[in-house]
């Protein structure tokens, strides 16, 4: 028999259970924040350890290419080294015996490289043969990265006489060299 005693108790059972089932998903809520929050920390750490030690890599290998890079560094242009590598130009031409006049310099960027341009010139050469025509391997060789693009070769003087293709002795060349180097 249902009496009300047992109303009583059932429905004091019935608000218990509901209570304490609603207790449960709120704790489930909040455990399942908490290990989202827990998740994500560790994730974060996971992060900062790998940063940390790709950082650490990174410099035992700037240590480790310190001195390939300061030798390398001779082989670019710098803004300061220019006019060096100008000079060591006229050098070369004036221990062959010719006459070396650089032009037409410019600035040119490379096309997807942000951090390095291209120095381009006009070397004229001027001078017996055999010479005007051995600067350009030594032009090929100078210790920096050089692009021959183009290359020209002509007799610079003809005697101006009653034969006018009649030339006079060896006489004198002009060699045009157009130069990219890396800078």
């Amino acid at each position: 028999m249902i009496t009300t005693e047992t109303k009583t108790i059932a429905l004091s059972s019935g608000i218990t259970v509901v209570v304490a089932l609603c207790a449960l998903v709120g704790m489930l809520l909040v455990i399942q924040k908490k290990d989202k929050v827990y998740t994500d920390e560790l994730r974060a750490r996971a992060e900062s350890s790998a940063i940390e030690r790709e950082t650490k890599s990174l410099d035992a290998r700037m240590a480790e290419t310190a001195r390939d890079r300061k030798m390398l560094e001779r082989y670019i242009l710098t803004e300061n080294s220019v006019v060096d590598f100008l000079s060591l130009i006229g050098n070369l031409g004036h221990a062959r015996g010719v006459t070396v006049e650089t032009h037409s310099l410019a600035v040119v960027p490379i096309v997807g490289n942000e951090v390095f341009e291209q120095l381009t010139l006009a070397v004229d050469v001027r001078g017996a043969f055999e010479p005007v025509t051995q600067m350009l391997s030594l032009l090929e060789s100078l210790p920096y990265q050089v692009e021959v693009r183009a290359v020209s070769v002509d007799r610079a003087d003809e005697a101006k006489n009653e034969n006018k293709n009649k030339i006079t002795g060896d006489g004198l060349w002009l060699g045009t060299y157009r130069l990219s180097v890396t800078k």
